[in-house]
């Protein structure tokens, strides 16, 4: 396996490692644990969420934000990677698809496709570019529900 698509495989691992513990509540708080989340979002991120909503990357980091905690509940909320595959290495840029499942009390999965760029400079060397991700009950890793 290229370097290149090693180190965008374990940034989506570890990126979603910092939403499990910050959306958790489970995580340090402050400016300086959000500054990994700043750090690997280029400026000219897109992500187009599962409802079809595009957002800018000052809009996701404004929600991220505001939600420290929100998925804190007696179960404690996870967020698992599963099928991670490169689609396409060439560096600069590597596209990949992953299943991101997100549960507690209640289990969803998203498939998402994602575009990265080298970057030396970024936690695991690359810079998420773009991101489009779907409600999907198809994943058979686990029974995903679609939210509602």
């Amino acid at each position: 396996m290229h370097p290149l698509a090693a180190s965008a495989i374990r940034e989506v691992r570890e990126l979603h490692e910092f939403f499990e513990a910050w959306l958790g509540g489970s995580g340090p708080s402050g400016d300086l644990a959000f500054r990994r989340v700043e750090a690997a979002l280029a400026l000219d991120f897109t992500l187009v969420a599962p409802t079809g909503q595009r957002l800018s990357r000052s809009e996701l980091i404004g929600w991220l934000r505001s939600a420290y905690g929100s998925r804190r509940s007696p179960e404690r909320f996870q967020i698992t990677i599963e099928e991670p595959m490169v689609i396409r290495c060439e560096p600069p840029l590597v596209v990949m698809s992953y299943v991101e499942v997100q549960g507690g009390a209640e289990v969803s999965a998203r498939r998402s496709l994602a575009v990265l760029r080298e970057a030396e400079d970024a936690p695991c060397g690359v810079l998420w570019i773009a991101l489009q991700e779907t409600w999907t009950t198809a994943w058979t890793g686990a029974s995903a529900s679609e939210p509602s």
